[in-house]
């Protein structure tokens, strides 16, 4: 009785999975590691595989954060950067003031040296002697450009900063007041045009003379503004503002907390457009992740136009999606196809209605603030979504924090990578699809194992004790010998599907719902037990009562329910005859196991695919599983210290082969199975597709 418990114990228990879980995480981490993707908590893994929607940030994730200044606007003209050069020489005032709010309403500086881990660093040479820019892109995109124009050192010292207001994703712009001369202070202030321009009253005009904005003139710079984004640039409007001498003298105190100077009724210097080129590996990615199912939001804060002239540059937005805006519920509610273009503003208002519309659709979200993203992060999680978020700045943190997934460019702030769950290293969006599909080969991989093992290393195990406890036959696997399996031969082959490499439509599946698609559930249950487990458990069978019928001359009917019976002279047997036969007999049902097991593995390999669509030999450690199983099962069994310890024997040479019959079975069925459920699963496509044309 105490042996018959200590078995179902051993049965039920899968000893090996705990280790074989924790050997797939981190050898899949490993990979991911070699190819730049580093994870920092083994459970994310699994997770990014399950990713159904990615909320990407722009700047830094999807373009290369390597902006430069390509047109400018002043004085009502438009002008390319190069050309700006000889206007500047022919004395155009607003353009000249221009360069000079860009270049001392800025935060980036030279230094003469810096770490190499500084996260915004550019060497250039304009008018300076060779050193290295400090800043952000824009700011460093500007600097590099008025170098051309000035000595940044001497205009800087000859206009000495009086106070500053940071750029912030709230705000949307950047307030510098410096000094103009002994008695006059100016204010420059640099951002987001739409808002810069609701400020102005004047406009500078390339003689140096103000003239007062009207309404044609804003609807110029609009249609200029909307030009510029069209054309996938960043656009950035300067104005400035002379302070009173009478009510701030040379000595007053700028306080930036408390504002105590004036930030209105300013004059309109022009607009400056930026290009920051997008990743060149971003375009296939992203149709990557759309064929895995993957939908890539962008969220930005730029202007929609921007935001959406990239997002179909790199394939966010189809080339030809009509552009549906949040004018009213009815736009979102209805059948019109079309990608959806967000503001920021608009986000606290969407409705769960809405919501469900945008999930459907291909969305871009601009002038967005931290907080608004975190909002659409939490909307999608809310409709069941597992989000990934990108980002690389500090703004970030708390939408990647939120995220069921937080990923970090490997030059992001140390604040966006300690909230991150995945760094970049590599900083390509790529990656992240390199990552994806590493996330659905660990649960791939983790299934075949649990298939694998079930029915070896638990069914088949099960059986034997159930029909020894009931049927009275004599226990056909020892409970050391079920150990044996669990810890020892299944670990060659465990080990190889560990590493197994993923089959080709691992990146054309829809995504796996945590929800639905468990580890292990009843259809896996039914396949290693009824199936898989149930051929198994019978091949062993088989073999142990043919061996009693061939060499002990007891059929399976003096076997059944001999009970008590089984005891010195039965069937004319002493005891130690018997046992003789039974310690043979456990040794054929373990050897049975072993060898039927080498079909299984050679077949659970592959879940979706057949064995000549990815054969074999793409994973040869799979060989050398194979042989170390079976270098264990001839040690157990031809070792003498080892049959004393596990009370097993040497049997006719015959049942180290006639197994094989059954490995061939489960193999073939299997493979069989494979076959049928793919032709079904074209059969339901092909009738869904039908379906979508009618």
């Amino acid at each position: 009785m105490i042996a018959t418990v200590i078995g179902l114990i051993v049965a039920f228990v899968p000893e090996g999975f705990p280790l074989a879980l924790a050997l797939t995480l981190t050898f899949i981490a490993r990979n991911m590691k070699k190819m730049n993707v580093l994870v920092k908590k083994l459970s994310t893994v699994e997770t990014l595989g399950s990713v159904n929607v990615i909320a990407s940030d722009k700047t830094g994730t999807l373009t290369q954060n390597k902006m430069h200044v390509a047109e400018l606007y002043t004085g009502l003209q438009g002008i390319s950067a190069k050309a700006s050069i000889t206007a500047y020489e022919s004395n155009d005032e607003s353009l000249s003031e221009m360069i000079r709010c860009l270049a001392l309403c800025n935060r980036a500086e030279y230094r003469d040296e810096v770490s190499i881990e500084h996260e915004n660093v550019e060497i250039i040479s304009g008018n300076e002697t060779r050193k290295t820019i400090v800043g952000d892109a824009s700011d460093t995109a500007f600097l590099n450009y008025c170098s051309e124009f000035l000595n940044i050192t001497s205009i800087r010292t000859r206009h000495a900063k009086l106070a500053e207001i940071p750029f912030n994703s709230k705000n949307k712009y950047m307030v510098t007041i410096v000094r103009e001369d002994a008695n006059t202070s100016l204010l420059f202030m640099k951002g987001a045009a739409e808002i810069i321009l609701k400020r102005c009253v004047n406009i500078l005009q390339a003689n140096g003379s103000l003239l007062p904005l009207n309404d044609t003139m804003i609807e110029a710079i609009t249609q200029q503004i909307e030009s510029y984004a069209q054309q996938g640039k960043r656009v950035l409007a300067a104005a400035k503002l002379k302070l009173s001498t009478e009510t701030m003298p040379p000595t007053y105190n700028f306080d930036t907390s408390d504002i105590n100077f004036p930030m209105e009724e300013l004059t309109f210097i022009g607009l400056v457009a930026l290009v920051d080129p997008p990743r060149p590996d971003v375009p296939g990615a992203i149709d990557t992740l759309k064929r895995a199912g993957i939908k890539v939001a962008m969220v930005t804060g730029d202007h929609p136009t921007t935001a959406v002239s990239i997002a179909r540059n790199v394939g966010i937005v189809s080339k030809h999606a009509q552009i549906l805006h949040l004018v009213d519920e009815q736009i979102l509610e209805s059948d019109t196809d079309g990608a959806v273009s967000i503001t920021g503003e608009q986000v606290a208002g969407i409705t769960d209605a809405q919501w469900k519309s945008i999930n459907g659709r291909e969305a871009v979200f601009a002038r967005t603030t931290p907080e608004q993203k975190l909002l659409i992060v939490k909307a999608y999680q809310k409709m069941g979504c597992i989000v990934a978020a990108t980002g690389d700045g500090t703004n970030d943190a708390p939408a990647m924090k939120q995220a069921n997934v937080g990923i970090s460019l490997g030059s992001g702030t140390e604040m966006a990578k300690e909230s991150a769950d995945i760094i970049l290293l590599d900083n390509r969006f790529s990656s992240i699809a390199v990552g994806v599909k590493h996330g659905r080969l660990a649960f791939d991989n983790l299934r075949k194992i649990v298939t694998y093992v079930l029915p070896a290393g638990n069914w088949s195990e099960m059986i034997p004790i159930f029909l020894s406890a009931l049927m009275g036959i004599p226990i056909p696997l020892s409970a050391f010998l079920m150990i044996f399996i669990c810890v020892g031969t299944d670990v060659g082959p465990t080990l190889a599907l560990v590493t197994e490499p993923p089959e080709g439509d691992i990146m054309i599946r829809k995504p796996r719902v945590e929800t639905k698609e468990k580890l292990v559930n009843l259809w896996l249950f039914a396949k290693a037990f009824l199936f898989l487990g149930s051929i198994e458990c019978i091949g062993a069978l088989t073999m142990f009562f043919i061996y009693f019928y061939w060499f002990a001359n007891l059929a399976p009917t003096d076997l059944f329910f001999a009970f008590d019976a089984w005891s010195d002279g039965y069937k004319g047997y002493t005891i130690d005859e018997l046992n003789e036969f039974v310690f043979t007999g456990q040794s054929i049902y373990f050897i049975s196991l072993v060898m039927i097991q080498i079909g299984q593995v050679l077949t659970t390999r592959l879940t979706r695919y057949n064995f000549y669509q990815q054969w074999v030999w793409k994973n040869p450690s799979l060989f050398i599983g194979i042989l170390i199983e079976l270098i264990l099962t001839v040690g157990v069994i031809y070792i003498p210290i080892l049959n004393t310890l596990f009370k097993t024997r040497q049997p006719p040479v015959q049942f180290w082969f006639m197994p094989l019959v059954f490995s061939v079975i489960v193999f073939v069925l299997s493979e069989a199975w494979k076959g049928v459920l793919r032709v079904g699963e074209l059969v339901v496509a092909k009738k869904n597709h039908t379906e979508a044309a009618f």
